[in-house]
């Protein structure tokens, strides 16, 4: 006898399908249900692809169509699919693989025994049948016991695995981490600071088809890419204008993928703290590789250029000529999870350098010197350049030399689609910038400030909270301008003007210890004394602070509501009343329809027409709002109240910069205008729809700012205006009127103010197809025609005046002629001349008849006079007409022409300006006193000229400017 001992051989799975039955008409069949209580019918949702071919199933409440997506968010299906049908569903599992033959019998039995539950309703139905293949996670044992005769067996049962090892460790690892760019600035402790690298995909390489080693390439050349399309979110970027270069021309698309490539099995993404943690990586050696996109970082096109390469002249370069895209390996070795060797977690913390400052752009506005294009001045002297000398101030010792920064070669040189990019910028190491030519002057400065805590702002000045958008980038710099090479003549920013002498800035860093300007300049510059022991950071001189947009508004757009009246029932307005309370804007657009249409800065309301200007053109065509308070005592708004100066007389404490920068730290990524002290102001008119353009006497000849036609020069306005709509205290004016079509600042011997501030203001909108397109326009240009006194009645009641166009366009001539003395002669129109409305087409005529006045009106043409348009010789400088060319025919009648009715014609092509020339219509005669001429369409004795004989007969006329000849 003997006992035997079995060995047992143990299945560790069962194989199976699992089966799942849906149809819209589940309920109506009951016997499913009957014939297995245990089967259980649930509310169910079938989403179906394009062909409406079923590809998900997935269970509801019955009544609120929500389900959960791939982040464990419940969300309403219609978010996610708008093709689907509604029904029930029940599951079974089969311990056996079914082939698809099997599985589609099933399904037509399936559906056959719906049909038959619903009967002959003619019900509409739908059946589907999803199947998948699984593996059961059950123990299943066979036991044999061979048993001998009249012998008591003991089992003994071994659980051994026969010709099997135990696993004893995971064959998965855990690499977690975090991702970190170290930055050249440091924090107010000298330390470098390290800014976390948000949304990045980061992974570890895993072999495919396409890319079988991580040096492969694709056959479009292009690299491994991790960042697509499709995860592009606009809250992970700094404007609308980067979020939509980088999705529409510089993302690849994941469209074209079936199921998720090889190649992004094990790829996460960094959090907002730049963590990431891969489960199940493969143990061993392995190469973790991540894919920065810097446009996710906050950065735009010309900040990623400017901090690290150009972009590549064509949208198809491949992935790695594309500067936003920073692509980083590295070999870790990857431990195992769990098990009894080495096990745990692999920790992969990895700084890079990479330089994530932004950038602000400063528009200095155009300067001249004596009153002309800063290319002309400079070509009389090289030393009249445009220098702009730039102070650092957050870093030790206030340096003004080796700063690096850009200079805009061309302000009108925009990039297409991008806010604050010009062709050909790059970023250099100077001492200051320099411009030789007319136009906006444009640098960029780099942050050299970050505050790790606080939220940027949007263009209105609004913090964006949300976790990408956290950390703000700040420029601590004062700027000065000036042309000559000793500065006599100079504006400076941080300034206080205390006196009509001395300006005190901090550029120039002149305060006294206790934060009082010394008037006594030979003090020095105070340096180690408040502001100016330690270099500017977040929190010194004092808390940085970013303002918004004003929006408590003290009136509507049309200026004469609310506004205030100098004199009641006066109809003339304050034009330093604020149009806020909380701060200073303007850029109302004038004429909004238009399509040049400008306002604020860069509109010109001159010689009765609305001119835009450079700023318009280069740097923004309406809205801008003030960036500072406090900075000044006498710091003015855009229209000339000032809100500091406890000594202003309009409206005091009516309005302030509510939370005003006061130590020119500004917020990065945007453009600031440098409004110059001695700019002019802004009105808000009455008519244009409300608009807000320059204030007409500080742009205007002629008002108080002395000089020429052509360039005003500075000088004083105040008091009431001539244009009898605003009043308030006087203003210092200090620019030229570049060929009256733009301010510039004036900077040479001539300037009332030698030394002034600058006032930031922050531009709302400042890309491309926010400025005022570049267009050929017209300013008028006139000559006045005159006929004197005399005996004028030959034209009545057969002759008559004639003019005619002689020039290259339309023009608008005044359907009557002024006249000092009895009726105003009237024009009978030519073909297609609408008296009053119409326009007079080159070779078309206008005639005055004599008939008009009387047969006995000897004096129908005394002292007429008419304004002509220029209509000849376009100026494309200038953007004007300087010739007049008309033809003035006479034809005289009566006793004082002896041989009856007769013509005499003068054609005259004359020099034409914004301020008339006034030319005299003159007649000279034929015998007698030596044929002296007369000052008017004359055949008798004139009073200015009483030698003529009334008896004379007239031979011709000529057209005459003072005492010359112009045409006869």
């Amino acid at each position: 006898m003997s006992i035997q001992r079995e060995e047992i051989t143990i299945t560790e799975f069962t194989s199976g399908t699992s089966l799942v039955f849906f149809s819209t008409q589940l309920t109506a069949n009951t016997e499913i249900q009957e014939r297995d209580p245990t089967i259980e019918y649930v509310p169910s949702i079938v989403t179906l692809n394009i062909y409406n071919l079923p590809v998900e199933i997935s269970t509801f409440d019955g009544q609120n169509l929500w389900k959960l997506n791939n982040n464990n968010v419940y969300q309403h299906l219609s978010a996610s699919s708008s093709n689907y049908i509604t029904g029930h569903s029940y599951s079974k599992e089969v311990n056996q693989i079914l082939d698809a033959s099997t599985i589609q019998n099933i399904k037509t039995e399936f559906s056959q025994s719906i049909a038959e539950s619903i009967g002959t309703a003619n019900t509409p139905h739908t059946e589907f049948l999803f199947s998948d293949y699984n593996e059961i996670d059950d123990f299943y044992v066979d036991i044999k016991l061979n048993r001998s005769f009249a012998t008591l067996d003991t089992l003994n049962i071994y659980n051994n695995l026969v010709n099997s090892i135990p696993t004893q460790e995971a064959d998965t690892g855990v690499v977690f981490g975090r991702l970190m760019a170290l930055q050249t600035i440091r924090d107010p402790e000298g330390n470098r600071i390290k800014i976390p690298l948000r949304n990045v995909p980061v992974g570890l390489f895993n072999s495919s088809e396409d890319y079988p080693t991580p040096a492969s390439f694709s056959d479009d050349g292009d690299r491994i890419f991790l960042n697509l399309k499709e995860s592009a979110e606009q809250s992970d970027y700094f404007n609308v204008e980067s979020f939509n270069l980088d999705k529409n021309q510089l993302l690849r698309s994941a469209s074209k993928f079936d199921t998720v490539p090889e190649q992004y099995k094990y790829v996460t993404k960094t959090n907002d703290e730049g963590e990431f943690v891969i489960y199940n990586a493969p143990v061993g050696s392995q190469i973790v590789m991540f894919e920065v996109d810097l446009m996710k970082q906050g950065l735009t096109r010309d900040e990623i250029a400017l901090n690290f390469f150009p972009f590549p002249p064509d949208e198809d370069a491949v992935v790695d000529q594309i500067p936003n895209f920073s692509f980083k390996q590295f070999p870790i070795e990857v431990v195992p999870a769990w098990g009894t060797i080495q096990t745990g977690y692999t920790e992969l913390n990895v700084t890079v350098n990479m330089d994530l400052r932004k950038w602000t752009t400063y528009f200095i506005p155009p300067v001249s010197v004596g009153g002309a294009k800063l290319e002309s001045s400079v070509a009389d002297s090289a030393a009249n350049s445009l220098k702009i000398g730039v102070r650092n101030m957050a870093k030790q010792g206030y340096p003004n030399s080796n700063i690096k920064m850009t200079v805009i070669p061309n302000d009108l040189d925009r990039v297409n689609n991008q806010q604050l990019n010009w062709n050909l910028e790059f970023a250099q190491v100077r001492n200051e910038a320099e411009f030789f030519k007319f136009g906006a002057s444009i640098i960029k400065l780099p942050a050299n400030i970050y505050d790790p805590n606080a939220y940027r702002t949007d263009k209105d000045g609004v913090p964006v909270i949300h976790p990408s958008q956290k950390g703000v980038w700040l420029s601590a710099y004062q700027l000065k301008i000036f042309t000559d090479s000793n500065d006599s003549v100079s504006r400076t920013s941080g300034g206080y003007h205390q006196d009509g002498s001395h300006t005190y800035s901090h550029y120039d860093i002149n305060y006294t210890n206790d934060n009082v300007i010394s008037q006594n300049t030979s003090e020095g510059t105070g340096m180690n004394k408040f502001p100016y022991e330690k270099p500017w950071s977040v929190e010194y001189p004092e808390m940085y602070s970013i303002p918004s947009k004003p929006t408590k508004s003290k009136f509507i757009s049309n200026v004469t509501n609310g506004r205030t009246e100098v004199n009641p029932g006066s109809n003339t307005y304050y034009l330093s009343e604020p149009s806020f309370s909380d701060g200073d804007m303007v850029g109302n657009l004038v004429d909004a329809h238009r399509e040049d249409t400008a306002g604020g800065f860069g509109m010109m309301p001159t010689f009765n027409i609305w001119i835009p200007n450079r700023v318009a053109h280069a740097i923004t065509k309406n809205y801008m709002y003030r960036y500072e308070s406090g900075v000044a005592v006498n710091e003015e708004y855009t229209n000339g109240f000032q809100p500091s100066n406890p000594n202003y007389p309009d409206f005091p404490g009516t309005s302030t910069v509510v939370g005003g920068e006061k130590y020119q730290r500004l917020e990065c990524g945007y453009g600031y205008f440098c409004r110059p002290q001695g700019w002019p102001r802004v009105a808000r008119y009455t008519w244009g729809g409300g608009g807000e353009a320059l204030f007409k006497p500080d742009v205007s000849h002629g008002l108080g700012l002395g000089g020429s036609t052509t360039t005003p020069g500075p000088g004083v306005t105040g008091g009431l205006y001539s244009d009898s709509l605003w009043s308030g205290p006087s203003h210092i004016n200090d620019i030229y009127n570049i060929q009256t079509q733009n301010p510039a600042l004036a900077l040479d011997r001539n300037n009332i103010l030698k030394n002034g501030g600058i006032d930031f203001y922050r531009v709302i909108d400042p890309s491309k197809e926010n400025l005022t397109p570049l267009r050929p326009f017209v300013i008028p240009t006139f000559i006045t025609l005159h006929t004197c006194d005399g005996v004028a009645d030959r034209l009545s009641p057969f002759g008559y005046f004639a003019l005619r166009n002689d020039g290259e366009i339309d023009v608008d001539v005044p359907y009557w002629l002024n006249q000092q003395n009895g009726a105003y002669p009237v024009w009978t129109p030519t073909q297609g001349f609408v008296v009053g409305t119409g326009k007079l087409r080159p070779g078309d005529t206008l005639i005055v008849y004599g008939i008009q006045f009387g047969i006995n009106n000897q004096k129908a043409m005394e002292y007429t006079a008419v304004k002509l348009p220029a209509n000849r010789s376009f100026n494309t400088t200038t953007n004007r007409y300087d010739t007049a060319a008309y033809t003035v025919s006479v034809v005289y009648t009566g006793p004082y022409w002896n041989n009856g009715p007769s013509t005499r014609t003068v054609s005259g092509a004359v020099a034409a300006a914004i301020t008339p020339p006034q030319y005299w219509l003159k007649t000279n005669h034929s015998g007698g006193a030596s044929g002296l001429s007369s000052l008017g369409i004359n055949t008798r004795t004139c009073s200015l000229n009483p030698t003529c004989n009334v008896n004379f007969q007239i031979s011709g006329m000529y057209i005459e400017n003072n005492s010359n000849v112009i045409q006869s």
